[in-house]
């Protein structure tokens, strides 16, 4: 169950102080106004998709416009360095872009962990679950 919208900036607020974020842009890890665009994927459960058959990833550059062909797939559709850019790229404490992290935040907002068979993170971040 996703954590409740009206409280999810206040909760990603905190998250941020218990990852002493320093350095980059707001969005990488989801903070402060990107808080709504960061809780709809929050949960370890999600099962992300993509529509768009473009070679957009987020953010404002490279919008599909009109009508465009969609095609559901997936997500992530590409490879993890498509998604890094400008200020996420050079925050230098990887916010947002490593595996610890990500790990970090769900059991932060959730105290939970991912599916070791399904969670689409693993082939994101090209690594094998390891119960270690």
């Amino acid at each position: 169950k996703l954590i409740n919208p009206l409280k999810v900036v206040a909760k990603m607020n905190k998250f941020k102080k218990f990852t002493k974020f320093r350095s980059g842009h707001l969005s990488c890890g989801g903070f402060g106004r990107y808080a709504f665009e960061h809780w709809v994927h929050s949960h370890p459960s999600a099962k992300p998709c993509d529509l768009s058959s473009s070679n957009y990833v987020w953010n404002y550059d490279g919008i599909p416009s009109g009508d465009f062909t969609m095609e559901l797939k997936a997500a992530p559709r590409y490879e993890k360095m498509k998604y890094e850019k400008g200020g996420c790229r050079k925050n230098s404490t990887n916010q947002g872009r490593k595996l610890e992290y990500r790990l970090s935040e769900y059991d932060f907002l959730y105290n939970e962990t991912v599916d070791p068979n399904t969670w689409w993170g693993w082939r994101f971040w090209n690594v094998t679950y390891s119960r270690t």
